[in-house]
């Protein structure tokens, strides 16, 4: 009887552990251990360029692109398709090739050898050159490893390559160095070396022009070539050029002048030089866009002779102009930054790019063919060209070859916000698109690898549900997003697509608005400039509500905007607040921007002019309005920046407050305004008015700062009563992210301490202070308590919130080891002491007793640990058979960081008692 109560007692003790629960601990009830997460984006993989062999299986090359927060890696690529367009599973293993030390392949020929070359260049901006074996292998006969890589003394990339029948390779790369702009061609030996037969060197920069862009190579039968590009005149125009040299790279003085052909076709704006081709008779056809600012953009064809004067008898004086209005119904469509132009047997020329319509937001291919008198060939698709698109969003397409009479269009696509696909598609010659060819004619290829997601911020619903806002990856930017959890932290599925809602337009969503109904309101915007600024509301379900505006949004027809907060007023009206271009005095400037709209997405036209508030300062300050607060009079709080204050390198942050009318609010004065080396993250408006506000001071260098909490009055004065004059005391963060006042008035500011010991982790922490401005040390010893973050948690643009509980919600990102991307994630974090029951036998205790008198005890295989004060000072502490001794440290709060035998690092709060 005694030995089976002593074995149930063990049992119980193995599995419930009771411990007073403390300020900072995570809710282990929430999520994960305290944590929820989000994956949401993929990478893009972009083509740039396709090569059909003989045997008519197609390889293609470009770029991998991921982002994560604030930078982006990138990779160059190549798969290869048979000629029914499956995976070649013999091309190195069925796997595509991956090269992380080319940032992108910019083009890729096929040697007679059946050998891959492909060009690009480094990360640190250096010509870069790989050869590829036919089973995707190096080859290492191949300059050092199967690969060339330049240094950095000059900025190079590669933008085209060609194969001589020897094995010979000509390579013609973009360079740049004190502010000048010029190429540079190379002839390497089969096996990379330079062939100094050539300039005497292997190599010659060519530099008719300060500013000038080589970009397309052609080999002629006698051994001679032509480099096509374009150069800026004075006026910064550019303007189409050709470049003819002999094989030892002299330039052949019967061509143009000196060996120079260029053009000055379009004096108002320029033109941009997509691709050329060689006829039989060798002369030269080529391709451009036509800029106009004004007005909708042009592609043009030319032909040139081989003397380098324009071929008068092609299309009008040697042109043929195609506007993007031409049977396509878009005045203001833009072309693209890329094509390609081919000259066919019969003597008829194709040419390809991709266009953009302003008014769908969209990018379509366009295909068109000329007869060799530079007329369109009806026959043709019964008009002479072809507006096509993959998946009716962003098409690109920026190659296309003939083989076995047919056209291999190659591209890429974004049909949704899955990343961008790998796209072919096939067509017979008469323009009709050949549905013989995998599914319907076209061919989709994804690799689902992940990219970076960005979390913003997170509004608790009534019901303890959660919706955050932010942003994930494709092309190259963010595209916005909302994830819905419920209240312990799991996905919640009946929410738009599995649980989340993905934004067909650029731009984070910084922020939300929830109205009394459900319906949730949203701003973004990008920074790239292609129109798609959108004011958009959902329905609780994350449907889009088709009764607000224009089919449930709100479009900004202008080029750059920046979205930073929305609020609703009591009556549901909308209030926004951004960055927005304007033009003033012929010049484009970057300027505050207010805007009001009625609760049915309409403009509001009562407020300021149009609905709008622009103020901008000048050219050479950009100005942003980030933040605002509508306090319950009706006026509004408006926090901004202003950057390169008195022409300094520092950032301004100003504070103005707005009547109702929109007009500013003269009695307002903020003393903030006139600090020079602070920078303002977030504010927030205490029941009497005063207004708090969290910033970051700057010292001698960008490197010394410090967090700062100040207080100021209803009209703008600083509240020297608060804290000592006016600053929270003790406020010792490196950084601040953002701050909540509790319904009690304690006000509760996260933030980060950095640590000097590594650079690879700051230490999170949530500090209290009393309504006075004074530490609150009844939630800690110094009213500071330190975080579980992971090491990898971003500290760009972080959230907290206030939970319903009394429980503080973080939003932002995290390093995910698995994918190499950075996810959503939520932490949930205790404020106040309370006592729970945990379970140990899941592994949720990283280490015990806690607090601890003498001796720590691990619950997993520790290989290291690290100790530090709760100020980041490294202290020592004794480790050995999985225990850590504590008996020396003085009475306190510490921050135990520690790493497992299998590499994964932790992070958890000691108290030593």
């Amino acid at each position: 009887m005694n030995k089976q109560i002593f074995v149930s007692f063990l049992s119980i003790f193995s599995i419930l552990f009771c411990r007073a629960q403390q300020a900072g601990d995570p809710d282990i009830s929430f999520g994960s251990s305290g944590k929820a997460y989000a994956d949401l984006g993929f990478a893009d993989f972009t083509v740039i360029d396709q090569e059909i062999l003989s045997d008519g299986s197609i390889l293609l090359a470009g770029s991998k692109v991921s982002i994560n927060l604030t930078q982006s890696d990138y990779e160059g690529y190549i798969t290869k398709l048979d000629a029914n367009g499956n995976i070649d599973t013999q091309f190195n293993g069925g796997n595509r090739v991956s090269n992380t030390d080319i940032l992108g392949f910019s083009c890729m020929r096929v040697q007679p050898d059946g050998k891959i070359i492909v060009g690009g260049n480094t990360q640190w901006y250096g010509i870069a050159l790989a050869r590829y074996n036919e089973d995707g292998t190096l080859d290492e006969t191949f300059g050092i490893g199967g690969q060339l890589l330049y240094g950095s003394s000059v900025y190079g990339n590669v933008t085209d390559i060609k194969v001589y029948a020897d094995g010979r390779i000509l390579v013609v790369s973009q360079v740049s160095y004190n502010n000048i702009n010029n190429f540079r061609l190379s002839k390497l030996n089969p096996d990379g070396s330079p062939d100094t037969t050539f300039n005497n060197t292997g190599s010659r920069i060519v530099d008719y022009f300060d500013y000038e862009y080589a970009y397309r190579l052609e080999i002629l039968p006698d051994g001679k070539f032509v480099v096509g590009g374009e150069y800026f005149d004075s006026s910064t125009h550019s303007h189409i050029c050709f470049y003819k040299f002999n094989e030892d790279g002299t330039s052949d003085f019967d061509f143009g002048i000196n060996g120079c052909a260029f053009f000055f076709n379009a004096p108002l704006n320029g033109e941009d030089f997509y691709a050329m081709d060689i006829q039989p008779d060798n002369k030269i056809i080529f391709s451009a866009k036509r800029v106009n600012y004004s007005s909708a953009s042009k592609l043009i064809t030319g032909r040139i002779n081989t003397d380098g004067s324009i071929d008068t008898g092609y299309g009008t004086n040697g042109i043929t102009s195609f506007n993007t209005n031409y049977g396509l119904g878009n005045t203001m469509g833009v072309f693209g930054f890329t094509g390609t132009i081919k000259c066919l047997d019969n003597g008829e020329i194709l040419l390809s790019t991709d266009i953009y319509n302003s008014t769908t937001q969209n990018s379509n291919v366009i295909l068109l063919k000329y007869t060799s008198a530079g007329q369109l060939a009806t026959a043709f698709n019964g008009m002479g060209y072809l507006n096509f698109s993959f998946l009716n969003f962003r098409d690109f397409a920026p190659d296309f070859d003939i083989y076995d009479n047919k056209i291999f269009l190659a591209g890429h696509a974004r049909g949704g916000n899955a990343g961008e696909k790998i796209a072919v598609a096939k067509f017979n010659m008469n323009g009709a698109i050949d549905d013989t060819f995998a599914a319907n004619g076209k061919l989709f290829i994804t690799f689902p690898e992940a990219s970076g997601d960005f979390a913003a911020a997170s509004t608790v619903l009534p019901d303890g549900k959660i919706i955050t806002c932010g942003g994930i990856h494709g092309d190259n930017d963010f595209y916005g997003a909302l994830v819905k959890y419920n209240s312990d932290g799991s996905i919640d599925t009946t929410f738009g697509n599995s649980g989340n809602v993905k934004l067909l337009d650029r731009g984070i969503i910084k922020n939300i608005a929830v109205q009394p109904d459900g319906k949730i309101v949203t701003w973004n915007a990008s920074d790239f400039g292609i129109y798609n600024a959108k004011l958009s509301r959902f329905n609780a379900d994350g449907t889009p509500d088709s009764s607000f505006a224009s089919s449930g949004s709100y479009a900004f027809n202008t080029r750059y905007m920046t979205a930073s907060d929305i609020k609703l007023q009591a009556d549901n009206k909308i209030v926004i607040c951004g960055r927005i271009d304007s033009v003033v005095n012929n010049y484009v400037l970057d300027c505050h921007f207010l805007a009001r709209f009625n609760s049915d997405g309409t403009p509001d036209t009562s407020f300021g002019t149009a609905g709008r508030v622009v103020m901008c300062v000048d050219f050479d300050h950009k100005s942003e309005f980030n933040q605002l607060i509508i306090q319950p009079d009706g006026k509004m709080l408006v926090l901004g920046h202003v950057d390169g204050f008195n022409d300094s390198p520092y950032t301004r942050s100003e504070i103005m407050r707005f009547n109702t009318d929109g007009t500013i609010d003269n009695t307002f004065n903020a003393e903030i305004s006139n600090t020079s080396n602070s920078y303002i993250q977030k504010m927030r408006l205490l029941n009497d008015g005063r207004i708090l506000l969290l910033g970051t001071v700057f010292g001698n260098g960008e490197d010394q700062v410090r967090a700062t909490l100040s207080c100021f009055h209803a009209d703008g004065s600083l509240d020297t009563s608060f804290g000592e004059d006016g600053y929270a005391q003790y406020l010792s963060f490196s950084r601040g992210y953002d701050f909540q006042i509790s319904l009690d008035h304690k006000i509760y500011v996260f933030g980060s301490f950095d640590n000097d010991q590594s650079d690879e982790s700051a230490y999170f922490s949530i500090m209290r202070f009393t309504p006075e401005g004074m530490p609150d040390i009844t939630f800690s010893t110094n009213g500071a308590v330190l975080l579980d973050l992971p090491w990898h948690y971003s500290y760009y643009q972080n959230a907290l919130t206030l939970t319903a509980d009394g429980k503080a919600m973080l939003t932002g990102a995290v390093y995910n080891p698995v994918n190499n991307s950075y996810d959503f994630m939520l932490a949930k974090y205790i404020l106040e002491s309370n006592l729970y029951v945990e379970d140990m036998s899941d592994g949720k205790t990283l280490f015990y007793p806690n607090p601890a008198v003498d001796v720590v005890n691990f619950t997993k295989d520790v290989a290291k640990t690290e100790l530090f004060t709760i100020d980041g000072k490294r202290v020592y502490c004794p480790f050995s058979d999985n225990k850590a001794d504590v008996s020396q440290l003085v009475k306190g709060i510490y921050l135990m960081n520690f790493e497992t035998s299998d590499g994964v690092h932790h992070s958890a709060k000691l108290i030593r008692k």
